[in-house]
């Protein structure tokens, strides 16, 4: 048969489930991922078939009809029964578009880092890993947060600027100040001083008349420094933001000593892009 459209209800993807015997371990938060798309109303038809063998097995599509199970709606699907064998040869070999992609061919540029650090600004606090996020729900997330990332990266040092976990962490500073610049440029500061010990300004920036990063934090930033990691994980990401309010507020987080700038270079690898 020569493929065609169809509107797939939940009871047409259990069916089709129910021959899926040769492919590859379903990914339960991809599942999520599109179950949600679908209930938002996002989900769209698209050149990406669902494919039958002659003999009924299912061929692809496990994760899309698996979503349409969870979100119980009706989806329409390119579908082709009778798909040849060797078409499987070539299937999903192709670079997979994320959804900083698709919502840039939508007409909403989102650079991939803007689009990570939409996703860390986007989970909840009791998570343990960076959420994901659809490409509307990106586009939602970026007209909201849009003009609080260009902030941020105005005054990042120049090879940071990229750096999603400090664009994310100065945007939410400022977000945080409102009409405060006092406040939003203290952000940039905290992170300069701890990348290359260089504050934004010339003058003390907190009421204590000096430049300081909260005990807690340096030593944290320093046991990562021996160990040559880098700040990648969204666990890294809640370090910096607890840091860089304390900073803001002038509060000492966790200890009663305080650094100055003297005493705070760290290493910059650890601040490395990824």
């Amino acid at each position: 048969m020569a493929p065609e459209v169809r509107t797939i209800s939940p009871a047409d993807a259990e069916l089709l489930l129910a021959f899926n015997t040769h492919n590859r371990s379903a990914n339960p938060n991809t599942i999520k991922r599109y179950a949600q798309t679908m209930r938002n109303g996002e989900w769209t038809l698209s050149n990406d078939i669902i494919c039958i063998g002659a003999d009924g097995v299912l061929m692809n599509g496990q994760h899309r009809l698996s979503a349409i199970v969870e979100s119980q709606t009706e989806q329409e699907f390119w579908v082709w029964e009778g798909c040849p064998a060797e078409a499987l040869m070539a299937m999903d070999m192709g670079k997979r578009r994320e959804a900083a992609d698709v919502a840039t061919l939508s007409g909403v540029a989102i650079s991939k880092a803007h689009a990570k650090a939409l996703r860390l600004i986007g989970t909840d606090w009791s998570q343990r890993s960076t959420i994901t996020a659809t490409p509307g729900e990106l586009i939602t997330l970026n007209n909201e947060w849009a003009t609080y990332l260009e902030l941020a990266q105005k005054g990042l040092p120049t090879y940071h600027k990229t750096h999603a976990l400090l664009v994310a962490a100065v945007a939410e500073a400022w977000h945080w100040c409102g009409s405060e610049v006092e406040k939003g440029v203290k952000a940039y500061d905290f992170i300069g001083i701890m990348i290359e010990n260089t504050p934004h300004q010339d003058r003390p920036v907190d009421s204590k008349g000096a430049d300081y990063i909260p005990c807690q934090y340096h030593r944290w930033v320093n046991q990562l420094a021996k160990g040559n990691k880098r700040l990648s994980a969204f666990s890294h990401y809640k370090i910096i933001l607890n840091g860089l309010q304390a900073y803001l507020n002038d509060q000492n987080w966790g200890s009663a000593k305080q650094f100055n700038v003297a005493e705070a270079p760290m290493c910059a690898s650890i601040f490395n892009r990824f």
